[in-house]
């Protein structure tokens, strides 16, 4: 039945009446038979819809498809099969009545002409075509044997219908293939800086903005009135039609911390044809990321500012002046590696001549027995780095800014875990020794 939000329109109710009169209105040539002719067709397909004996014993003599056209326009879409059954019936029921049994019928034609259509004429087929066009134009599209709206289809089936491509959409289906780029609704809210106009093509799109509408989104984050990482849920408002709405459209997206809902990140979101634009949030993205990396102070020393420097100006747009940040902490990582190495004897026996003048490639793997695994494996990000500084524009800074930190914060959960292995060891052979020289002077018992 018709959603009453959602009047289904006169053009719409031709359109109907037009494919039922070439569906089932008989032409005969005499005058004498067409008067007597029976239309059983149309008669028993009424009645298979529960629409009652009156309906069927009316179609009776509806032979011609302008006789059935007519019919379908005043006594269904006008409400007069109602209005015979009672004259005083209110206005509002009427109404009802008549976009119901109107959203009905148009479904059940569509049904039937499902088993026909391979068949059909070009004529019957073009009719069927206007029928679904006048209809999506209302919002109704015809899927898996119902007529649904696009609330309906994205409620009920997580579906929604592309009219640029004519084709319906798995809402469900994941953005991340292997080659995506596309971000998910954790990666926009978190990672995509302010301001930043976020362009996709139509599908990828949508199946963004329905994550981000859905009642049950989650993301994980810091809470920084908690002062550790939490689990956020969504709560209203949600907007799972956003993808439909007009260009300029404004959403609001709220998330509640699972340990203390009075802690809330807030985002707010303007939705253009092509394209969603992050325009405000609270904490910040640098408040909320900057909380994450203090784990990295220690190993990053006097450092550590230039690193929550980047992550800042990433979050605001500045996307070459964060690249300048990152490398510097990428040629301080070598410098301190360079340091420790200069105390091997060996290694300056083998490496140290001419080590200065060397590419910084060329550094990294000399250098590989005192530095992260990852780094060495991935040393041309410094290349990526001094590319982003000199040659890449903002934009494409901004775009590979998130990899590159990653990277970056790779490296230091190694060094890290390299450092904290290196001080275990280290307290752990002391003790050792100690436990070995006290076990050494201790005094012999004499045996019994």
């Amino acid at each position: 039945m018709a959603d009453k939000e959602l009047p289904i329109s006169q053009r719409t109710a031709v359109a109907l009446a037009d494919l039922y009169g070439s569906y089932f209105g008989v032409i005969y040539n005499h005058r004498f038979l067409q008067n007597r002719a029976e239309n059983n067709k149309l008669a028993g397909f009424l009645f298979k819809l529960d629409l009652g004996e009156q309906p069927r014993q009316k179609a009776l003599s509806r032979v011609s498809p302008k006789e059935v056209r007519e019919f379908i326009l005043t006594y269904f879409y006008s409400g007069k099969a109602l209005l015979e059954v009672d004259e005083e019936t209110p206005e509002d029921e009427v109404e009802e009545f008549r976009q119901g049994v109107t959203g009905l019928l148009a479904e059940a034609i569509l049904n039937e002409m499902q088993s026909v259509w391979s068949n059909a004429s070009e004529s019957l087929r073009e009719k069927g075509l206007t029928l679904l066009r006048s209809l999506e134009t209302d919002g109704y599209f015809f899927y898996k044997q119902r007529l649904l709206t696009s609330k309906q289809l994205l409620d009920e089936f997580g579906v929604w219908f592309n009219a640029e491509t004519r084709k319906f959409i798995d809402m469900r289906g994941s953005n991340q293939s292997a080659e995506s780029t596309v971000v998910t609704a954790q990666e926009f809210l978190l990672s995509v800086p302010l301001y930043k106009i976020y362009e996709l093509e139509t599908d990828s799109l949508a199946r963004l903005l329905y994550d981000l509408g859905r009642e049950h989104l989650t993301v994980d984050s810091h809470c920084i009135e908690c002062g550790k990482s939490s689990t956020f849920k969504r709560t209203i408002p949600y907007f799972h039609n956003a993808h439909l709405s007009s260009p300029g459209s404004y959403y609001e997206v709220t998330l509640l911390c699972t340990r203390e809902s009075q802690h809330r990140l807030k985002f707010y979101v303007r939705v253009g044809k092509n394209f969603l634009v992050k325009v405000g949030q609270y904490p910040s993205t640098a408040d909320l990321v900057q909380a994450e990396v203090t784990k990295y102070r220690k190993v990053l020393g006097d450092r550590y500012t230039e690193f929550t420097r980047a992550i800042g100006l990433a979050a605001h747009g500045v996307g070459v002046g964060s690249f300048v940040y990152l490398r510097r902490i990428f040629e301080d990582l070598i410098t301190k590696a360079y340091e420790s190495a200069s105390t091997d004897v060996e290694w300056q026996r083998n490496n140290a001549a001419g080590f200065i003048e060397k590419r910084m490639n060329e550094k990294i793997l000399l250098l590989k027995d005192f530095l992260p695994d990852f780094l060495v494996q991935n040393r041309e990000m410094y290349g990526i780095l001094s590319k982003g500084v000199h040659d890449l524009t903002e934009q494409e800074c901004l775009t590979y800014f998130p990899v590159v930190q990653n990277g970056i914060e790779l490296i230091l959960d190694e060094e890290i875990e390299r450092l904290d292995k290196k001080r275990k060891t280290s307290a752990t052979q002391k003790a050792i020794d100690a436990i070995r020289s006290k076990i050494a002077n201790k005094p012999t018992e004499p045996e019994g």
